[in-house]
């Protein structure tokens, strides 16, 4: 079934109309992102978390892939709030420092975060922020989170084809590298994700977490039939759903022209004519990721267009404590 939402944006947000195809902006302005700095705010918030998430949150998963946990494997450094218990007192001895032993089934996981760069991102509502600035604050506040947490972090661009690819690593100069590669974007094409999630499967190899943030402006079964093939590959799989405040609920106005942001498409109408049948379809959309993502065993998450980045934040505290496969609302 292909996505019953037709109409990608409204016009009257602070994104402006796109330009016409094959035509190029004669400025193009960087995203504003958070900076290593402004992330290091959320180490407070860290703290509390994993103390709350039964120790998910310091760096160890329990992982279907490795061996029993008697296995030892290697040694990471001891940070405050973890088990003392685990502690290695002898290499401590010689060397001063604290040592946590790590056995195969705490192995550190990689995050995949995969972000939506089609130009249906591109849209903001009035005085809001366009969607693609948004999911690329949500990925890069994610990307500190998880690194924090001594988990690796890669990093995948998307549109109708995979844009950008930067593969996993845990190290400031990485979280650096992919806040530039986020902030050098500048969204466009149409959409394909199946198309797109197909690249992705080409050069995400090992298992682990794969974040989707996307609008979903497109054929839903297809994606979610070539998500499909990562989750028999075993990765854990949580959907980000982000829409603009004006998608979710069409704006008070009497007529407005809508603007399909991909193909540059205009259809004016009356607002009030069509607001019922767009509710519903909207609905529909949002029901079917949702109901198909718990089917699939995949979580589903529609972020909160007043504080999408805040919401998302949460919510990937909640799959870290709990796991993704019991399909979060």
């Amino acid at each position: 079934m292909a996505n019953p939402f037709i109409l990608k944006a409204t016009a009257g947000g602070n994104s402006g109309p796109p330009p016409l195809p094959g035509r190029r902006r004669a400025q193009r302005k960087a995203v504003k992102l958070l900076s290593p700095e402004e992330l290091d705010r959320y180490k407070n918030l860290y703290a509390f978390t994993r103390s709350r998430v039964e120790g998910y949150l310091s760096g160890r998963h329990k992982s279907p892939f490795k061996g029993s946990s008697s296995d030892f494997a290697d040694y990471h450094e001891y940070s405050h709030g973890q088990d003392i218990s685990r502690i290695d007192w002898r290499v401590y001895g010689r060397s001063r420092k604290l040592y946590i032993r790590r056995f195969e089934d705490e192995t550190d996981m990689t995050v995949y975060i995969v972000v939506d760069t089609s130009a249906s991102m591109l849209y903001g509502g009035a005085q809001r922020m366009p969607k693609y600035v948004q999911a690329a604050r949500l990925a890069a506040a994610l990307s500190y989170i998880a690194m924090r947490q001594r988990d690796k972090v890669s990093l995948a661009l998307v549109s109708k084809e995979l844009v950008a690819f930067r593969k996993a690593g845990n190290s400031r100069l990485h979280l650096q590298t992919l806040l530039k590669c986020l902030e050098g974007i500048e969204p466009s094409q149409e959409t394909s994700l199946s198309e797109a999630l197909k690249d992705c499967g080409e050069v995400l190899r090992k298992r682990g977490r794969l974040i989707l943030i996307s609008d979903f402006h497109d054929d839903i079964d297809a994606t979610l039939v070539e998500l499909g093939q990562f989750v028999h590959r075993g990765f854990d799989i949580q959907l980000m759903h982000l829409l603009d405040a004006d998608e979710l609920n069409l704006p008070p106005a009497a007529a407005i022209e809508f603007i399909d942001m991909e193909t540059n498409e205009r259809v004016k109408a009356d607002i009030n004519d069509i607001r019922t049948i767009y509710s519903k379809r909207i609905q529909d959309v949002i029901e079917t990721l949702r109901t198909q993502s718990i089917r699939r065993q995949m979580g589903y998450h529609l972020l909160d267009p007043k504080d999408p980045l805040h919401d998302g934040l949460e919510a990937y505290f909640k799959i870290s404590g709990q796991g993704l496969r019991k399909g979060t609302g």
